[in-house]
């Protein structure tokens, strides 16, 4: 098939090739027709004017002219001669309707003209030339005539031989451009029908490969689905043991509630009972955890808190497993209570675990909480044991949640409870660092948190419009703050969902002007937090979301009252809402 393509290409290329060699040789460009009959009379009529040029400046006395109107006379004569003796060129002018008409006058003109010039002798004197000259005015407009008309008869000759010619051309036009065409299409056909076979080459190339490609994937993710499955079935064992064994201490405890006990006996029993329970409690809260942190479903639930009560909770929790082992677990904080905002059950729960680890990889020594530093946006926690610290090349950012590393291997429990202090800790806007030697290890948690005053909820019946702004991008935070200030908007900022949810829970807010697009947690699930949730000082509050993309009319299911696209002008925002006289915030409202 290939070989009768290369044939017919070969073909058309030397049809091309010949009919194009033709065409340039049968081409050429009709040659100049020398119209003798027009050229005659256009002769004739440049003389008559010279002539008559000649005799007028004679008339008007110059003397020097007289030789020269004699020349003219003479070849006017022998130009009237050219159109009035027999010959092929008066054939063709008799054609002519003008010349055949006044072809008498000519004949006559050139009997006079010629008897005029013989009787002159060597010389023409003024009266003759006068003469002359009134007898060439009386024909002056047949001579125009007849040269007007012999030059359109001449022009429609030159136009009828043009038109053959071009017809000709023009047949041998569409001849080499028919058999170009096909040529064209041979060649085209040939070319589109090696592509084809070139594409079909790539395609099943770029197949090959990414067959193989996909099969080395689905090689590698099988291997680590396996790998997966069998650290979840290693995991769900260990998870199934930890909940056994406080299952098995409040099974046998209550067994033994039912047989007669002395009192300090039974208190001991509860006691055990309540501190299985209480480890069942958190297992299953840590399971949780993960799940919803993967599913992204976590929720903030920011409330009001005394940090030195919440550090006691924790040592609460946890000092009986401390005594057990023979740790001293110890708290340090300011004696004077510090009221913060934040989520203080994430915060807790982060606290415990950190703490229980400790206790739980720590031998000999002590465990110390700690409230390391306090500022008006964030609390600083550390927990520090004497521990042997973290294995060599260890990284918490790489914590896997069924798989636990190192000497962590040696402790009892499911070994979730970094992975969780991590994703809570980053999902709350905060940071978790550690510092480890021979000596032990020391957790670092900075949480962002809001200080609370003795009055920590104030009335929300103010006569001023108060707004929060969340954005991550604090040059916009600084833009909009100094635009609310010159309209006299009382506006706070908070650059994260974690400080805007404490601010949220604590103070009066008209309106939250909330960015959709912010890392880590977006402004729409911060939104939906705040709507189903009651850690809202003004449940009546007008959530509007901020975005740089145009997202239309809002959804029914939108948890902002509004959707604004950026640039966002506060004072066009601000007319655009109605403040009601009684200050009610129940019937605030666009």
């Amino acid at each position: 098939m290939r070989r009768i393509w290369f044939w017919v290409l070969r073909f058309s290329l030397l049809v091309a090739f010949l009919l194009f060699f033709y065409y340039f040789i049968t081409s050429k460009p009709p040659e100049k027709i020398i119209e003798e009959p027009y050229w005659s009379v256009s002769q004739f009529e440049t003389s008559f004017w010279r002539l008559k040029a000649d005799l007028a400046r004679m008339e008007d006395g110059d003397v020097f002219v007289q030789a020269q109107s004699e020349n003219s006379l003479s070849v006017f004569l022998s130009k009237i001669r050219l159109l009035t003796r027999e010959s092929p060129s008066r054939t063709t002018l008799m054609t002519n309707h003008d010349f055949a008409l006044h072809f008498p006058e000519l004949s006559a003109l050139e009997h006079d003209v010629r008897a005029i010039h013989d009787s002159y002798g060597s010389e023409m004197t003024k009266g003759e030339a006068l003469q002359l000259l009134e007898r060439l005015d009386r024909i002056g407009h047949m001579v125009s005539d007849i040269s007007a008309s012999v030059w359109q008869m001449q022009l429609a000759s030159s136009d009828a031989s043009f038109e053959a010619a071009e017809a000709r051309n023009k047949t041998i036009n569409q001849l080499i451009a028919s058999l170009a065409i096909m040529g064209g299409l041979a060649v085209i056909i040939y070319t589109y029908y090696n592509l084809g076979l070139y594409r079909k080459n790539c395609e099943l190339a770029r197949s090959r490969d990414e067959l193989a490609e996909r099969n080395l994937q689905l090689a590698h993710q099988k291997k680590l689905l396996e790998v997966s499955v069998a650290e979840k079935n290693e995991f769900m064992g260990m998870v199934s043991h930890e909940l056994k064994s406080p299952l098995q201490t409040i099974s046998s405890s209550a067994e033994s509630l039912l047989s007669p006990l002395d009192p300090h006996r039974r208190n001991r029993l509860l006691a055990r009972i309540q501190r299985a329970t209480l480890s069942m409690k958190f297992q299953i809260n840590d399971l949780l955890t993960l799940a919803r942190s993967e599913a992204g479903a976590l929720e903030f639930r920011p409330d009001v808190f005394c940090v030195q009560d919440l550090l006691e909770e924790v040592l609460d929790l946890e000092s009986q497993n401390a005594y057990e082992k023979g740790l001293r677990l110890s708290i340090h904080a300011p004696i004077e209570p510090i009221f913060a905002t934040a989520d203080s059950g994430r915060l807790t729960q982060i606290l415990g675990n950190l703490t229980s680890n400790a206790i739980k990889y720590t031998e000999h020594g002590a465990v110390e909480l700690s409230l390391a530093d306090v500022n008006e946006h964030q609390l600083v926690f550390t927990v520090r044991d004497t521990g042997p610290g973290m294995p060599s090349g260890f990284a918490p950012l790489e914590i896997q949640p069924f798989k636990r590393y190192g000497v962590l291997q040696g402790g009892d429990g499911a070994g979730i409870g970094l992975k969780i202090a991590y994703s809570l800790a980053e999902y709350l806007s905060g940071q978790l660092t550690y510092d480890s030697s021979e000596e032990g290890t020391c957790f670092r948690l900075t949480i962002p948190a809001l200080l609370q005053t003795d009055d920590p909820r104030p009335s929300p019946a103010e006569s001023k419009q108060r707004w929060l702004l969340v954005d991550d991008n604090l040059e916009l935070l600084a833009s909009l703050h100094s635009e609310c200030q010159v309209l006299g908007i009382e506006a706070d900022i908070a650059p994260s969902p974690a400080i805007a949810a404490n601010m949220m829970a604590v103070n009066y807010y008209d309106l939250a002007l909330i960015d959709v697009n912010m890392p880590g947690r977006r402004g729409d699930e911060l939104a939906r937090d705040f709507r189903r949730g009651s850690s809202m000082a003004n449940p009546r509050c007008l959530l509007y979301g901020m975005s740089a993309l145009h997202h239309g009319p809002s959804p029914i299911r939108s948890p902002f009252d509004k959707l604004l696209d950026k640039p966002i002008r506060i004072k066009s925002l601000l007319a655009g809402l109605t403040r009601p006289a009684s200050g009610s915030p129940s019937e605030r409202r666009l």
